[in-house]
């Protein structure tokens, strides 16, 4: 399996962010705020591991997306995770991704392919 691009990361992750800023204008339309927090923490451990990826494959800084509300308490779980237990963690991730992605297919699958980079590159950053 080819390793993602930056370019495909990016993309990725930015469709997430572009996610969470709509579910929280949602909710808040909705008058239900919580209810888009926790949407989008849910978001947040899905986009963890493209982060993580960008990070790993010297694309840049996980921080390099981060705003000031980002949930970065989320991103460094998912890191340490992976440097003491990558497989359970990845394999955690997949299996929740595949019967709970709120996306497409073809991001769905785009996003499935790079968490499968990973699981089959399990060693942490250097």
């Amino acid at each position: 399996m080819d390793l993602p691009t930056k370019k495909e990361l990016e993309e990725l992750i930015n469709i997430m962010e572009d996610a969470q800023k709509s579910l929280t204008e949602l909710a808040n339309i909705r008058n239900e705020p919580m209810r888009g927090v926790e949407l989008c923490r849910l978001i947040e451990v899905y986009k963890s591991p493209l982060l993580y990826a960008w990070q790993k494959y010297k694309y840049g800084w996980h921080s390099d997306f981060w705003k000031d509300d980002d949930y970065s308490s989320t991103y460094i779980q998912f890191e340490v995770g992976m440097i003491h237990n990558p497989k359970n963690i990845i394999n955690a991730i997949i299996e929740a991704w595949k019967t709970n992605s709120p996306f497409s297919t073809d991001i769905s699958n785009r996003v499935l392919n790079i968490y499968e980079v990973l699981k089959d590159d399990p060693k942490p950053m250097q």
